[in-house]
């Protein structure tokens, strides 16, 4: 029972607790490694070009390119920082969110990104089935 309310609780299955924190580890490592390497890329590549005697507009239309590559993970990073948090209070609807990110995010193929998505996932359909007999 919550504390809060009379309704009965789930139990969060520790899979999904487990899946939750290294997702959320991974998305903070992908926020810094994004900012770092999009940081040193931006301000090399603009001084590199500027030498080389690029048009600023081109300059300009290269780095509006990047932040737009960048701004897309970014949002997708935010969404699954904001999925682990409301799946982290057994919320249907976001643990189908988590479920379809760390997929998503499966597709990058890393060794450290297939075990996040590996036991997320697992830890999803768990936390699925404990809700659907409730």
């Amino acid at each position: 029972m919550d504390l809060m309310t009379t309704e009965p609780t789930t139990e969060r299955p520790t899979t999904l607790s487990v899946g939750i924190v290294m997702s959320v580890v991974m998305a903070c490592l992908t926020f810094f490694c994004v900012f770092v390497g999009a940081g040193v890329f931006g301000v090399v590549g603009g001084l590199v070009m500027v030498e080389e005697g690029a048009e600023p507009v081109v300059v300009g239309l290269l780095g509006g390119l990047a932040c737009l590559v960048i701004g897309v993970f970014f949002l997708f990073q935010l969404l699954t920082l904001y999925a682990g948090w409301r799946a982290w209070a057994m919320d249907k609807t976001w643990i189908w969110v988590l479920l379809v990110l760390s997929a998503l995010s499966m597709l990058n193929a890393g060794m450290l990104t297939l075990a996040t998505g590996v036991v997320t996932i697992v830890g999803c359909v768990q936390a699925l089935e404990r809700l659907k007999a409730a």
